[in-house]
Formats: structure tokens, sequence, C-alpha cells
């Protein structure tokens, strides 16, 4: 592990949450759990990066008897989460195909157990589908009359520039809870990473879940989706890292076809990082031709530097929208593709600029002229602001 632990706090749970680090790691898991350590500190470490339940697996099968009441209590009531939200994800299942809509779940459950073998050790609040984007209003539409909500309202003539403009329809249960996230792209315009969806269905593998064969993104593309999703969000969690590292142990992870896809993207920077983040906090084996490649790449190596350190001394730390744009920037190798991204940046419009001004169609270019001077009066009359936690 060649990230600078700053406590044995912090190397316990860098161990813990390693891919079979009880097995490697178990001699120095050991001596660590022995010595007087700031418990609180160690606990509220692993719960800001939705670690918890891999500190609290790694110590029991080392030593259990130094698990905190408040961790096991935290693992169990992260199991029962775990596995309501499976049970939602098979009654969701049924339902969609009921309607004949073709759905791949990807993170949640499917992650868990496909990466970690166990849906107790991956915390997870929401459920994620990938759906075509021919069907997803009427996913939308099967969650709504199930029970499900939503707060977003949009008209008709506002359906197709929301399915270009966005990425996903959120709803919530009846009482709230849980959280659904169909998807129909990876990542909003934006970040102009035209990564094409369809072709998951054809290398779409079976991922078991109790007696059920659930269908999910195969190996390959579940690597390429987590590096996306964490770039996107500026790597904020070590479960970020930890889910690349363990899908990357458990899984037959072409490395060589991955980077190649990630370069047609214009994303190879992106790939990288997440596997030289991989490979220092969790000592991730890669192919020689990886490391080179992520050695070679001097922004890798600064961006990987950056949010190593700033994992571990301020888990909690805020973002401005200035300094998201930068590291997305940062984090592209092709001067066109940071370009495009700053322009659909400013640029773009979405349902906060439909509030202020119903345009037609005809006047639909205004729009572009009143998102700038909004987001001035949005992000830099009160920066900073701390970007919402994450639900991994």
């Amino acid at each position: 592990m060649t990230v600078s632990a700053s406590s044995a706090e912090v190397e316990l749970v860098l161990l813990c949450a390693s891919p079979s680090g009880s097995v490697r790691h178990a001699d120095r898991i050991l001596a660590l759990s022995g010595l007087p350590l700031d418990w609180e500190y160690a606990l509220r470490l692993a719960a800001e990066h939705s670690v918890s339940p891999l500190l609290y697996w790694g110590l029991k099968a080392n030593r259990p008897e130094s698990i905190p009441d408040s961790l096991a209590r935290t693992f169990q009531e992260n199991t029962g989460n775990s596995m309501a939200l499976t049970g939602e994800l098979l009654r969701l299942l049924e339902l969609f195909a009921g309607k004949g809509i073709s759905v791949l779940p990807f993170k949640g459950p499917t992650l868990a157990m496909s990466a970690y073998g166990n849906l107790a050790l991956r915390q997870f609040a929401d459920l994620d589908f990938l759906v075509r984007k021919e069907d997803a209003l009427r996913a939308q539409e099967a969650l709504l009359a199930s029970g499900y909500q939503t707060g977003l309202r949009l008209s008709n003539r506002r359906e197709k520039a929301y399915l270009r403009a966005y990425d996903e329809f959120a709803l919530t249960g009846p009482n709230g809870r849980p959280l659904v996230e169909l998807h129909w792209v990876v990542t909003r315009r934006y970040f102009s990473v035209p990564l094409d969806i369809e072709p998951f269905w054809e290398r779409a593998t079976a991922v078991p879940i109790g007696n059920r064969a659930v269908p999910a993104p195969c190996a390959d593309d579940m690597l390429l989706v987590l590096c996306l999703h964490a770039a996107k969000h500026c790597w904020t969690h070590l479960s970020m890292v930890s889910d690349i590292a363990w899908l990357a142990e458990a899984r037959d992870v072409r490395w060589e076809r991955v980077l190649e896809r990630a370069r047609e993207l214009g994303a190879l920077r992106m790939v990288l990082l997440g596997a030289e983040l991989g490979r220092r906090l969790f000592d991730m084996p890669l192919p020689d031709a990886v490391v080179r490649a992520a050695a070679a790449d001097r922004a890798v190596q600064t961006l990987a530097d950056r949010v190593a350190v700033r994992m571990m001394e301020t888990p909690e730390f805020d973002y401005t929208m200035l300094g998201s744009a930068l590291f997305h920037m940062q984090a592209r190798e092709r001067w066109r593709d940071r370009l495009r991204y700053f322009v659909r940046l400013t640029m773009a419009t979405g349902v906060e600029d439909w509030e202020i001004a119903d345009l037609p169609s005809s006047l639909a270019f205004l729009y572009a002229l009143l998102r700038f001077p909004r987001l001035i009066i949005k992000y830099c009359v009160r920066l900073p602001w701390r970007e919402r936690r994450l639900n991994p």
C-alpha cells in the first residue's frame, strides 16, 4: 500500500477494505487491531467512506473480540437494508418483465454479489437500472403505477428535451424509500463521454442472487461504468475505489479491452486513475501494461496524489462548481473533449432553466443566454457549497 497512512486507524480501515484483506493482510490487521486505537475516529472514517461493512468483516476474520458494539450494529443494519433492497429489486424485475421492458440492474445488489460475493459487504441505499432510452418513459410509468413517486413534472413538449439533456429518472417508494434510478445513459450529455449502453445487453452476465439469475453488465462494462461514475463525482469515497478493486479481483477483467474502449471515448485517463487508486490504496493487482500506462501519464499521478490525500485528510469537504469542472477537465486526455465539456456545461439547459421561462422551441436558443447568469447567481453568491452525499 503506497499511500501514506497518517495513523494506525487509517491503515486498519484500508487493509480491511482491500480485497481479501483479511487473508493477505491478516498479520498486520491483527497487530493494528490490538493497539489502543481511536475507535471513534476509525468508525467515523469507515462510515464516511461507506466501507463500514468491510471494516467489520476484516476484524471479524482476525480479531472478533475487538469489534466495537456500534460497528456490529451497523453491520446488522446494513445487512437488513441490503436484503430489503434486494427483495425490492427482484419485485421490480418482475414488474418490468411483465410490461415487456428490458432493464439491467447495476451497482446495488448485483455489484455486491459479483464483486464482493456477499450482499452484506457492500453499502448501498438505492437501486439503479439501465434502460433503453425508448423505454425510459414506460419504465417510469410502470413505477408510478406501482406506487412510486417523483417530484419531476414535465410537459409532453419537455419530455424529449429531458431525455436528451439528462441521464436518469429518480423515483422514491410510497414512504420515501427506496430511491430507484432509471438510467438511459451513464453520464449526462455535458460530461461528453458518449458511451453507448446498447451493447451492454449483448454482453450481459447472470449474477446469482438467491435462487435467481439476475442479468447485469459484464465485468468489463461495469469497470468502465464505475470509473466514469467516480470521475464524475471526483472520487469522493473509498468505496468507489474498493468497488473497482474487488470487482477486478473477483472477475476476469480484460484490461486491454477496457483501456481500448476508454481510449476511443476519450476517457482513458479516468480509467487509468481508477486503476492507479486501486493499486495505491488496496494493492489491486494490475497487468504490467496498465501500470506502465498510468505511470507514464503525469496527470494520472498528480490526480491520484490529490485524491488519495484528500480522502484520508478531509472525507467531508466542500465542492465548488468550478473545482469540480477543473477536476473533470484534468481527467480528460484530449483537448477537444475538455473544450466540448466546458461548452456543454456552461451552455446546456435543464429543468431549472425551463422553470424560469417556458420558451417555445423557436426561442430555445435564448436559454443559453439565461443559463450563464443563473449559474453565476446560484454558485458564486454562496460558494463554497456542499455537494450532496453520495449513495454508492
